[in-house]
């Protein structure tokens, strides 16, 4: 769920406080990202959903703390573990 990713990696809007989730999508690939229909008590929402490449690279490209411990695990350990293999 996308709104949940903006919440954690800290996407708002900076005039309202509101969760920015056009930001998060719009540096996401279309296959990144998409909708699923969800039926609420209201009738059927739209809900942004974002693919774990996706989550993955909005992580990458936050400068929160939380992030940074994510992007130091990967590019310190992971990526350089499977380099030699491929």
């Amino acid at each position: 769920m996308a709104a949940d990713v903006c919440r954690a990696l800290g996407i708002y809007l900076k005039s309202t406080g509101a969760v920015n989730i056009n930001a998060a999508l719009m540096k996401l690939g279309d296959d990144e990202k998409g909708t699923n229909r969800i039926g609420t008590p209201g009738g059927a929402q739209a809900m942004a959903v974002i693919s774990e490449s996706g989550l993955y690279k909005l992580v990458m490209r936050s400068d929160k703390p939380e992030a940074r411990q994510f992007q130091d695990w990967v590019t310190r350990e992971v990526l350089p573990a499977i380099r030699p293999s491929g």
